[in-house]
């Protein structure tokens, strides 16, 4: 019998000796960290089955693939469900350094913030965003292309917007604590025969355990609104940590600093691990007919065209000439 969830209360440290919460600091705490309650325990042979079906629905597609291995992250597994036409004009792209959007820009700043904020406490948030901005304009190329494009006024915008973004996560979230193992942008990677799938988490907080606890939690931290693709990509993140650690975690989630806010269902299922494993197979088959040249790739118009190199030629693109 799963134990009623526990409040902050009962498991933080006496009210003077532990940081008041705001109203949604608590309510994350509660509500999507449940921290206390107990957690499911993965069937036995189930992420075995998951991995056999993996291999056996990818199998033919990728021994037609002439590299040793096949890659497949979130980014490109969305696109291609979005478009084929788009992910074969971005390989076939020229100019691959494309300037940082400016939105982009500031998620990465306020990510690397976040960071900062939580390894390196007691500074304000602006000094946070500083040394961040510092930081990934001696580490990016790219970001620091970008950030020395701007004229001052532009600068200070950006600044001000991570500032935002941050502020935004500090008032939202409870600080973390040491012993739930917390760590930022972990790389995880799984290998199914041919195929390897990849993954970059914002938010990893606890570890596998060896009763086959689902203990983990993942979190995709937005700086936007959600949307209706969010549920889908927390559970792809899911789907990668299971395969790689044999046990799926607790949950998975997109939360947005913007509305303060999470997707819907968290909880980590089998059916969602099913489902999300469905669209990797979907999506590589699709991806070696049309990246090896067995089919034109297929167009389909949506917000995606947006970033597509052949928005202003394509028939089917929604972007106004």
């Amino acid at each position: 019998m799963t134990s009623p969830a526990a409040t902050a209360a009962d498991v933080l440290p006496p009210p003077d000796a532990a940081p008041a919460f705001t109203p949604v600091q608590l309510r994350t705490f509660d509500e999507l960290l449940s921290v206390g309650t107990d957690r499911p325990v993965v069937r036995d042979g189930f992420v075995a089955e998951l991995e056999a079906h993996i291999k056996a629905g990818t199998t033919s597609a990728v021994a037609a693939w002439t590299e040793p291995t096949f890659w497949l992250g979130k980014a490109l597994l969305f696109s291609t469900l979005d478009c084929e036409g788009k992910v074969a004009a971005e390989r076939e792209a020229v100019d691959t350094a494309q300037q940082l959007h400016p939105s982009a820009a500031v998620g990465i700043a306020a990510h690397h913030a976040i960071q900062v904020a939580q390894t390196h406490r007691g500074a304000a948030p602006a000094t946070f965003v500083r040394w961040s901005i510092q930081a990934l304009c001696n580490s990016d190329e790219r970001f620091a292309t970008y950030w020395e494009s701007l004229q001052p006024g532009e600068q200070s915008d950006m600044l001000m917007q991570t500032v935002t973004k941050l502020n935004a996560f500090l008032t939202s979230w409870p600080a973390l604590r040491d012993e739930w193992a917390w760590r930022f942008e972990e790389s995880v990677q799984a290998r199914v025969g041919k195929l390897k799938l990849a993954a970059r988490i914002d938010l990893v907080l606890g570890n596998p355990k060896p009763d086959g606890r689902q203990s983990m939690f993942l979190c995709d931290l937005k700086t936007g609104a959600l949307n209706d693709r969010h549920q889908a990509e927390a559970d792809f993140y899911a789907l990668v940590s299971t395969l790689r650690h044999g046990i799926p975690p607790f949950r998975s989630c997109v939360y947005s600093l913007a509305e303060g806010t999470w997707t819907d269902d968290p909880d980590i299922t089998e059916t969602r691990l099913w489902a999300a494993a469905d669209q990797v197979i979907a999506a590589t088959n699709q991806l070696v007919e049309v990246l090896g040249g067995d089919r034109e790739p297929a167009l389909t118009g949506g917000d995606h065209c947006r970033f597509c190199p052949l928005a202003d030629t394509c028939p089917e693109s929604t972007v106004a000439p």
